[in-house]
C-alpha cells in the first residue's frame, strides 16, 4: 500500500512484514516521546512503568531489523536498549533522550524506503503513511 506493485510476491510480502514492524515502532516512539513530554515524568511510577513497557515493544519491533534472527544475548539486548532511548529515565537528559529518539525514528523511515526501493517499489518523495486496507 502506497508503494505501487513490487518485483516478486515474495518482495511485496518482505515489505508488509517489514512496515508492520516499522509501524508498530514508530507508534512506540510517538508514545515515548509524548511521554517525555509530561511534567515530572521522572517520580511517576506510572509513566515509568509505562515507558518502560513501550520501550521493551520497540525493541522487540526492532529486534530483528537491528540484530537479525536468532536468539538475543545480554550484549545485544544492550545494544537495543541504547537505541530505544526512555524519555523518563532520571539519568538522563530529555532533550539527548527525545533527539535520540527523533534519529531513531527518521533512520527507520529511511531503511523502510531503502527496502522498498530494492523491492522494485517505487518510493514516493513525500512522507508515506500506510492505511490498513478494510477487510
Amino acid at each position: 500500500p502506497g508503494f505501487g506493485i513490487g518485483l516478486t510476491k515474495e518482495d511485496a510480502t518482505k515489505l508488509k512484514d517489514y512496515n508492520a514492524d516499522f509501524e508498530s515502532a514508530r507508534e512506540g516512539i510517538t508514545k515515548l516521546k509524548a511521554l517525555g513530554d509530561m511534567p515530572l515524568k521522572s517520580v511517576s511510577p506510572e509513566a515509568i512503568a509505562q515507558a518502560d513497557s513501550i520501550s521493551r515493544m520497540i525493541m522487540a519491533s526492532l529486534r530483528t531489523q537491528v540484530l537479525g534472527p536468532g536468539a538475543v544475548t545480554d550484549a545485544e539486548r544492550a545494544i537495543l536498549e541504547k537505541i530505544v532511548a526512555n524519555p523518563t529515565s532520571m539519568f538522563s537528559l530529555d532533550s539527548t533522550n527525545q533527539k535520540r529518539l527523533d534519529t531513531l525514528l527518521n533512520t527507520l523511515e529511511t531503511n523502510r524506503d531503502q527496502k522498498a526501493t530494492a523491492y522494485g517499489f517505487t518510493v514516493p518523495k513525500k512522507k508515506l503513511k500506510f492505511v490498513p486496507e478494510k477487510e
